[in-house]
């Protein structure tokens, strides 16, 4: 209960921008879990500390965490974890400017996020892609993401429920069925999650979710 006091107190540093804080708190988190052995706790933590580190402009160090968080998810089979963790990757190859690394984490982490129904993950994801087109000036296909996000803001199908859809649903409706609230991306920052509208939700599904 303590370490995830510790966690929500450091997205909670992370909306007030005070990153230094964030890190301390993400690292106090760290070190009771590893104290506790609680593995997936630990990669959160990881998650956390790279998320913040990020949003400071760190894109280095995060990926030491990111890849140490992938390599414990797939150890515990905390699939919302490895989805999070192979998205984050791409986040922070995108803003290495590794746009075909980018594109393929991120490819793979939207398809994750659809499985295990994390909705707002996908949601990201989307955005990022059509940013990556953006970088190439893929002017349609940027166009055709930042659509679907903002059509959709991204209700998520897991694949039982694919199935139903896929006869007769082009493949760009099946990630977006549902309009609900148009969400602001009119400017997509670096690693998305400075873009307005977008940081306070995402720390408020990180932190609900455990991401």
């Amino acid at each position: 209960m303590a370490g995830e006091a510790l966690n929500v107190a450091g997205y909670s540093a992370v909306a007030r921008s005070d990153f230094r804080g964030a890190r301390t708190r993400f690292d106090e988190g760290l070190t009771l879990f590893s104290s506790l052995v609680d593995d997936r706790s630990i990669a959160w933590s990881l998650r956390g500390r790279s998320f913040a580190n990020r949003l400071a402009g760190d894109v280095v160090a995060p990926q030491a965490d990111e890849e140490r968080s992938l390599t414990i998810c797939r150890a515990t089979n905390d699939l919302r974890g490895e989805a999070w963790s192979v998205h984050d990757l791409g986040e922070i190859a995108f803003a290495l400017d590794d746009l075909d690394r980018a594109e393929q984490l991120l490819e793979e982490g939207l398809d994750r996020f659809e499985e295990h129904g994390v909705a707002f993950g996908a949601y990201r994801a989307i955005i990022l892609l059509g940013d990556v087109n953006r970088r190439r000036t893929q002017w349609s296909d940027a166009i055709t993401r930042y659509e679907q996000a903002w059509l959709g803001n991204v209700s998520c199908i897991s694949w039982r429920a694919e199935r139903t859809f896929r006869k007769g649903w082009p493949r760009s409706r099946w990630r977006c069925i549902s309009p609900r609230r148009q969400p602001d991306f009119s400017a997509p920052g670096l690693l998305g999650a400075r873009a307005s509208g977008l940081r306070d939700t995402s720390l408020t599904k990180r932190i609900t979710s455990g991401a």
